[in-house]
């Protein structure tokens, strides 16, 4: 297999393009080619699968450099004050999330939680990579002084991709109101779990 870090990543940002134009059902080996302006034959030797593509274009959106995305963007989340912080840092991650930059990604990882649906070995890659994005989401806080339990972040963090998805997707019954609401509600919840972190004496 070749060993080649820059032409892979390359390879999964072109297949993360092609599910964010066509789906899922438009991920082909030569459509990932074209997209990535390489000989046809290219993907193959890099992705031998359809599901490794899936795979790779997982990768390039849940990781290092989501989190870091996140990170540089939200400021407020590790030096959040008062629950009024809590609410400002969760409703920005939401706005950034359906925007014009952002929006196509978000629904490509939806579309990846459904196919991850029907493989099983997606579905693990998946959620490895949630754990080591919910791990670095409560580092973070704890180098805050604030201690967060991994299921109260857990919670928060479906009821944020549940606004998202349905902000997304236009669910009829969730306008942006109701939608500033439910963070609001969720960023209430998330600041009252937290526990100071009492500093070790010296």
């Amino acid at each position: 297999m070749p060993e080649n870090p820059e032409r892979r990543a390359k390879l999964g940002d072109a297949a993360v393009r092609v599910i964010a134009r066509e789906g899922c059902r438009g991920l082909t080996h030569r459509a990932v080619d074209r997209e990535a302006g390489v000989p046809i034959g290219t993907a193959v030797n890099y992705h031998r699968t359809r599901e490794d593509l899936l795979i790779a274009a997982a990768g390039r959106l849940i990781g290092p450099d989501v989190i870091d995305y996140a990170h540089a963007h939200a400021p407020a989340e590790p030096t959040a004050a008062c629950v009024e912080d809590m609410r400002t840092l969760l409703r920005a991650i939401v706005d950034d999330a359906v925007g014009p930059a952002r929006g196509p990604m978000y629904r490509v990882t939806f579309e990846l939680l459904l196919e991850g649906v029907r493989r099983p070995r997606l579905r693990e890659v998946l959620a490895e990579l949630n754990r080591a994005e919910l791990a670095a989401i409560t580092a973070a806080f704890a180098a805050a002084g604030h201690h967060l339990e991994a299921e109260d972040l857990s919670r928060a963090t479906a009821g944020l991709y549940g606004v998202i998805f349905g902000l997304l997707t236009g669910v009829p019954t969730l306008d942006e109101a109701s939608a500033r609401v439910a963070v609001d509600e969720l960023a209430d919840r998330l600041w009252h779990s937290m526990t100071p972190i009492r500093a070790t004496p010296q």
